[in-house]
């Protein structure tokens, strides 16, 4: 391309095509050597009469913790549909200590083996694996985040002031809206926020966001940044769906139109024909009787839409990563981090043979979620009894570790229909120590059932490794035999 010919790179030259060796490409390539020979009438060389030694590229200096990022990996090994994501942030500046897509794939691949017989294969079988090892879920899945965001609701309620901290008790338990019966795992009674949080109660959050409204929710939505990327460093991050009034309308007409399309190939028409027939219908407003029903229903964010937002469902579909930033802002009180996996880079040369100054990453997009202090600890003390004292996420606590969490079990289809492949999305989120956090967890294990069950119990795995090696005051002492006399 222009660009890569502007940097200095020639035709034939291997550029990064994903990950940091496409953010950092001009970084890691040094400057090509060469030697100017004499050859004889066959070619064979006389005499070097020049030599240019090649310049290695620049060094990257990455956030990633090795141990942290092999327990991760050890963790997604026994995930029960071979799918799932895990990432490990600092709390205190966005770092990146692992992240793991599973399943992954030896990028080597598509260098070193790309033109060899068995290369060859083994793409073709990478591009056609269902489990989608060539796609990244961290930045790229986009999944509902299930009850991980009750904890958002709650932030957004006490800032609005729907509930205060002196008075938060609303009713738990299933609700009917419209001709839906919207059931609750939880029967609570009127509990108070922070049970709530606990037990993850979803009937509560059901009256929450019915009580909070569709314009106070969508504000806190933006003052979060859900549906924004989130600037990590890496290519081809996505945006997600998000639970508003208009990605609703968008839907409705992305589905009126497509009955627009099936009734103009009804009618015999092709190609240009056909595409010119529905824009005019929809530029138009020509649209039948049904196509209107329909267009007016879909638009509509029902009470049920508000309802299923408040939880974590309807059309609410976010990355891992998003979700990262979320638990960072939650362990630190509200500064949210851009989550970044470069330290710092050192000096060199670039392929025009540039000098080239040593640089530590600058995050330029650090803001703020406005907590305060009391809010924080609401939701640090509903996280904590969430692990610690009878709740939801019992399976990720650590003894002398206090780690705060929050399983979400995010459903892909209704229980009735579910298979195998459509089982729900078992989110667990988490940080951990309570009170001076070190690492902020996010994982995900696809279609694997209940986040308590099935993700909370690696969280714990992975920090009882990091415990092991960076808190050994916290293990138990070695017991010893007393010689008897």
């Amino acid at each position: 391309s222009q660009y890569h010919t502007d940097k200095g790179f020639k035709l034939g030259d291997l550029v990064g095509k994903s990950g940091l060796e496409f953010t950092y490409n001009d970084v890691l390539s040094g400057r090509d050597g060469y030697r100017r020979v004499i050859v004889d009438s066959n070619g064979r060389i006389i005499r070097e009469i020049e030599r240019e030694n090649p310049v290695q590229g620049r060094d990257l200096h990455t956030t990633l913790d090795l141990e942290i990022q092999l327990a991760a990996e050890e963790q997604t090994t026994t995930m029960p549909s071979n799918r799932g994501a895990i990432v490990v942030l600092d709390p205190n500046n966005g770092e990146v200590r692992a992240m793991v897509s599973h399943p992954n794939f030896d990028p080597n691949v598509f260098s070193q083996r790309s033109k060899t017989d068995e290369g060859k294969e083994e793409i073709r079988e990478l591009v056609g694996d269902p489990d989608r090892p060539l796609y990244n879920r961290v930045i790229q899945g986009t999944f509902a985040p299930g009850s991980t965001w009750k904890l958002f609701t709650t932030i957004a309620a006490l800032n609005e002031g729907v509930i205060t901290p002196e008075d938060s008790k609303i009713q738990d338990g299933g609700i009917q809206l419209g001709n839906y019966f919207m059931n609750s795992m939880s029967h609570m009674g009127y509990p108070e926020i922070i049970p709530a949080i606990r037990e993850s109660a979803d009937g509560y959050f059901y009256r929450l966001g019915l009580k909070m409204g569709v314009e106070r929710f969508e504000k806190w939505i933006d003052i979060f940044r859900f549906g924004q990327l989130t600037g990590i460093d890496l290519p081809q991050e996505k945006r997600g769906t998000l639970p508003i009034r208009a990605q609703k309308e968008a839907y409705a007409k992305g589905l009126v139109k497509g009955m627009v399309r099936r009734r103009c190939a009804a009618q015999g028409l092709e190609g240009e024909a056909k595409e010119k027939c529905v824009t005019e219908a929809i530029a138009e407003n020509k649209l039948t009787p049904d196509e209107e029903k329909n267009l007016r229903l879909e638009s509509r964010f029902t009470e049920y839409d508000m309802a299923a937002s408040a939880f974590g469902q309807g059309q609410n579909a976010i990355t891992p990563i998003q979700l990262g930033r979320y638990v960072v802002g939650l362990a630190n009180g509200g500064t949210m981090y851009t989550p970044h996996l470069l330290r710092k880079a050192g000096k060199g040369i670039n392929r025009k043979d540039e000098p080239q100054a040593e640089f530590s990453y600058q995050d330029k997009n650090v803001y703020t979620v406005p907590m305060g202090e009391t809010i924080h600890h609401i939701v640090k003390q509903g996280m904590w009894q969430a692990v610690n004292a009878g709740g939801t996420g019992g399976g990720a606590q650590v003894k002398g570790f206090d780690v705060c969490g929050k399983t979400g079990t995010a459903q892909v289809v209704s229980n009735e229909r579910a298979t195998k492949e459509t089982r729900d999305n078992a989110w667990f989120i988490s940080f951990a120590p309570r009170d001076k956090p070190e690492l902020a967890l996010v994982i995900l294990t696809e279609n694997a059932g209940f986040g308590g069950k099935q993700s909370a119990p690696r969280a714990k795995g992975i920090y009882e490794d990091y415990v092991r090696r960076e808190h050994k005051e916290l293990l138990p002492a070695a017991k010893t035999e007393v010689a008897k006399k």
